[in-house]
């Protein structure tokens, strides 16, 4: 765990090797949340068949989602890895998950 800004508390993937996972129910939606901040890197997200990769750099900290529209039924794995590249501006290429959340519509 790792100590972010308001006494919040969430999980850094710092290593390309390093990976987190968790299932999202069935659902019409997923909002995945980084903490963006200078020194972050890119990450790889993937919601069963769909993959996104994402700059999370920021020059100020705050939160960035990543949006995936699921249109299944079924339960889909979520995986997370960082991809230990940074953006020219960043200090390092961190990756720090705060939460997710599924929705419907």
């Amino acid at each position: 765990m790792l100590d972010l800004e308001f006494g919040l508390k969430r999980t850094m993937i710092d290593s390309p090797s390093s990976k987190m996972e968790f299932t999202a129910p069935p659902a019409d939606g997923l909002v995945v949340f980084f903490w963006s901040h200078n020194w972050s890197g890119y990450t790889l997200v993937q919601c069963g068949f769909r993959v996104m990769e994402q700059n999370l750099w920021a020059r100020d900290p705050g939160w960035k989602p990543v949006h995936f529209d699921m249109t299944k039924t079924l339960p889909e794995k979520v995986r997370i890895y960082s991809l230990g590249r940074k953006d020219e501006r960043a200090a390092c290429p961190e990756v720090i998950f705060f939460e997710a959340f599924t929705y419907t519509v």
